[in-house]
């Protein structure tokens, strides 16, 4: 049964948005009991919500790897600070877990607020409410005339624009961070005389970046001198008041035509400050302005922490291992941070963008453009609502690799002897798992296919070599072979080229020794069976299959090989002379695929190309008329017909030559005489 083997943990969930939420000074608030939670995480993974570690409940991540789940109505969460966690898990029960997410809940409105005074002039109105709640103020027709955020001593002063020098009844209200709103209270102004118009602060200016003058009222900056501005009743003198002090900062005259006017401040310490300004003109001195705040913040975040980069293209998805390749050109960053930084993303040294960071921490980030493929060093910085830039993270190797090349089968290995070794494309083999290897890029894992059937995978190794040998034994026939790359980056390879093999275990027929023939002087012609010969290289004919090898055997040792023709007829001559003496001839044979055959009978011969020694003539003898007996050398005879005696070599054959004439012969018995009558 085929299986997959996973262990990479899921992308690590991310739990972008609290329903009924607010940031305020850093910390979450929501003011319902079960708020609703959304976020992301890898497709189709099931994540699993958790509060102060208990489980609350569970959802499957759709295929745009969203999620959304809400605190169940029986079980809500009480008025105070909770952790909240996200374990993803995927199908083959991997788990990765979220940062904390730590949440007020707040469902418990303030109380109304209470007003203390109004300043001559008409602003500010100055009051006390529940610590950390913001008021506001609203005059006829509930237009908002100033808000302010309670200290911590549950003191407020809201700059009201227009000063509210007519007698008229404002409504005050208070909310929390969480959201929670107050009853209304009510205020009736007293008339007062007529004052000059309350100056204005427009902005608190930061010069200490690189992009000029940015307006900072009301947000946090690095730069703790910053630059006042504002307008007045032309010529006016303007007052300036810091962080509510009665004590001024400082004076500056209004332009006389346009009514501007501009104060640098003093060096700052770190955190919240508030400026407000009068104008006097003629001895008469206006109303407050609102208040014009800015935090000084001039330590930079710590250095933010790569989450997770995810790769959602191809075959191969989820989270990527710094170093290791993935097919997925603007793969998606995420991690967690500082509500309200900012999150910069470099490759090396230049900016690929910047993403900020959600009211519970998240942040991610799809690069802007494909990239192409190549190794990329990616860092991250975190930019404070100051302007205040940490140190780089540590860097995250990005490879991408789009490509992979197409695999190549290059040979297979036939070890079922007799022949054993490769077999080339469109061979013959007698080997029914033959191991078959080739090329790919490093790493990558090959799948073979014979047809269109998955004989197996393999890894090919660091210099892309790769082997396999099929688990399943091969039918007769013809097989091809074909396979495809797919690599550490998912990317899948074209199809690679045919390698055909046919699988053959049936031996050929046994080949037949028709005929063994002897063309040296002598005895020339075929041989029978058991004959000498003086032929040390008598030519062998006979049969076999067509396309098959013969391999003669002498004595069980093979001399030499003779290919069959297409009419199925061979001969074979010894490229060496026979050694002298008895041999015993035989075949077998060979197809294409290396199965051999039966063995032929033997064909017997003895082999003999040493010439006798020379015949002795002992006598000639006489036994015609009244002188018989020897004959001397030389001497007389009337016997036309004498008897030839002498000696010679066992079984050799004497012929008698009387003037150059042949006129018998005879076998040397064995004894190593004969006996010839002419």
């Amino acid at each position: 049964m085929p299986f997959t083997i996973d262990t990479v943990p899921p992308a690590i969930p991310q739990l972008l948005e609290i329903s009924d939420s607010t940031l305020a000074n850093g910390t979450l608030y929501a003011n319902s009991s079960t708020p609703t939670l959304s976020g992301t995480g890898e497709p189709l993974s099931t994540v699993t919500v958790s509060v102060d570690g208990n489980p609350v409940g569970e959802v499957q991540v759709n295929a745009q790897g969203q999620w959304t789940l809400p605190i169940p109505v029986g079980t809500p969460l009480s008025d105070t600070t909770h952790t909240l966690t996200v374990v993803a898990r995927d199908a083959a029960g991997n788990t990765s877990q979220s940062g904390p997410v730590s949440v007020v809940i707040d469902t418990d409105a303030p109380d109304a607020p209470a007003v203390t005074d109004i300043v001559s002039g008409g602003t500010p109105l100055t009051g006390t409410a529940e610590a950390g709640t913001t008021i506001t103020v609203t005059g006829p027709n509930n237009v908002v005339l100033g808000t302010a955020v309670t200290n911590a001593q549950g003191q407020f002063s809201v700059a009201l624009t227009p000063p509210q020098s007519d007698a008229v009844t404002l409504t005050l209200t208070a909310s929390d961070p969480a959201g929670n709103l107050s009853g209304p209270a009510t205020y009736d102004v007293p008339a007062t005389p007529a004052l000059p118009d309350v100056p204005t602060i427009d902005a608190i200016l930061d010069d200490n970046g690189t992009g000029g003058n940015v307006n900072v009222k009301g947000g946090s900056s690095n730069d703790a001198t910053p630059t006042l501005t504002g307008t007045a009743i032309p010529g006016s003198l303007v007052t300036i008041y810091l962080d509510g002090s009665t004590t001024a900062l400082g004076t500056v005259t209004a332009d006389a035509t346009s009514g501007a006017w501009t104060f640098p401040v003093s060096t700052l310490g770190e955190g919240s400050h508030s400026f407000s300004v009068t104008a006097t003109v003629d001895g008469q001195t206006s109303g407050q302005s609102p208040a014009a705040t800015v935090n000084i913040d001039l330590t930079p975040p710590a250095a933010p922490v790569f989450g997770t980069l995810v790769d959602d293209v191809g075959t191969i998805t989820g989270s990527v291992v710094s170093g290791r390749p993935t097919d997925d050109n603007q793969p998606v960053l995420s991690g967690t941070a500082t509500p309200g930084d900012v999150i910069n993303v470099f490759s090396g040294d230049t900016l690929l963008g910047s993403v900020p960071v959600s009211a519970t921490g998240a942040w991610s980030f799809t690069l802007p453009q494909a990239l192409d493929d190549g190794t990329y060093t990616l860092t991250l910085s975190a930019t404070d609502p100051a302007g205040n830039e940490s140190l780089r993270s540590d860097p995250f190797s990005l490879v991408v690799d789009t490509v992979t090349a197409t695999p190549v089968i290059t040979g297979a290995n036939d070890d079922v002897g007799p022949v054993t070794g490769n077999v080339a494309s469109g061979g013959f083999t007698n080997d029914n798992t033959p191991t078959l290897s080739g090329s790919a890029e490093a790493g990558s894992s090959v799948a073979i296919y014979e047809g269109s059937r998955l004989l197996g995978t393999v890894l090919a190794n660091a210099s892309g070599i790769w082997s396999f040998t099929p688990t399943t034994v091969l039918a007769e026939g013809e097989h091809r072979f074909t396979a495809i790359a797919t690599d550490t980056a998912g990317n899948v390879s074209p199809l690679s080229g045919e390698y055909v093999l046919t699988v053959d275990m049936t031996p050929p027929a046994t080949p037949v020794l028709v005929s063994v023939n002897d063309d040296v002087a002598g005895n020339t012609g075929p041989l029978v069976n058991g004959q000498l010969t003086n032929d040390a290289r008598p030519e062998l004919t006979g049969t076999g299959v067509a396309g098959s090898t013969v391999h003669i055997l002498d004595n069980g040792i093979e001399i030499g090989t003779a290919l069959v023709n297409v009419s199925g007829s061979w001969s074979f001559i010894p490229t060496s002379d026979l050694a002298q003496g008895a041999h015993a001839l035989r075949v077998n044979a060979t197809d294409a695929a290396g199965n051999v055959s039966g063995t032929s009978p033997a064909f017997s011969l003895n082999v003999d190309t040493v010439a006798p020694l020379a015949p002795v003539l002992s006598s000639v003898v006489d036994d015609v008329g009244t002188i018989t007996g020897t004959i001397n050398n030389g001497g007389i005879t009337n016997d036309n017909r004498p008897t030839f005696t002498g000696t010679g070599e066992a079984g050799s054959t004497v012929r008698v030559l009387v003037d150059g004439q042949e006129i018998g012969s005879a076998v040397v018995n064995a004894s190593g005489s004969l006996d010839l009558y002419a």
